[in-house]
């Protein structure tokens, strides 16, 4: 019998991952990219009314970016919509704005309904080009940028973390096992390592 609560969070992925080296072979030395679901983590969709006062006591980012604090992003998805992630130690209640920063804003908590993949390394962009159509030139897409798109014909949020390159991808739960595999199947050419 298992001790884990029957409503516990339980990852789309739990039984479908295995850490290890994939794709390109070995002698080929570093993997191009490492992949890995970021967990815990806690997400709020952020929608504006107005443009009171109240409703910009949240710094926002400009369209098309972000805006991160320690382990919390606000990253801009729609006109007046912001995504709120918070990961690692930030997750929990710290994603969900408290009562004066909500004034003027519906707060919708998110976080059992989305999949979290961080995609990182020297061949991260190779491999997320052949899944966005979107320019992922560091010309055009750099870090604090932000995407709402689709990869694999699923829709997610592509967010630039850093310019080594890495990536969030931040995409529906119901098909977080679907969006793993092409990923997966993206970096297969580069090699790539999943983190356990």
């Amino acid at each position: 019998m298992s001790d884990q609560h029957p409503l516990a969070r339980r990852s789309c992925l739990a039984g479908h991952t295995r850490g290890g080296r994939y794709g390109a072979p070995r002698d080929l030395g570093e993997a191009g990219a490492n992949l890995a679901e970021v967990t815990p983590r806690a997400l709020a969709l952020i929608a504006r009314h107005g443009d009171g006062a109240a409703a910009n006591a949240l710094p926002l980012p400009r369209a098309g970016r972000f805006i991160a604090e320690g382990d919390t992003i606000l990253a801009w998805v729609a006109p007046r919509q912001y995504l709120r992630v918070a990961c690692g130690a930030d997750a929990g209640a710290a994603a969900l704005p408290g009562p004066s920063a909500s004034a003027g804003a519906s707060v919708i908590d998110l976080t059992g309904s989305r999949l979290i993949l961080r995609i990182a390394g020297p061949r991260a962009r190779d491999g997320l080009a052949k899944l966005v159509p979107i320019d992922l030139h560091p010309a055009a897409f750099g870090p604090g940028h932000a995407a709402s798109t689709v990869a694999a014909h699923i829709p997610v949020l592509l967010l630039q973390t850093e310019a080594a390159p890495a990536y969030l991808l931040i995409g529906p739960r119901s098909y977080g096992r679907a969006l793993w595999r092409a990923v997966a199947a993206a970096l297969t050419e580069h090699g790539y390592a999943v983190e356990a």
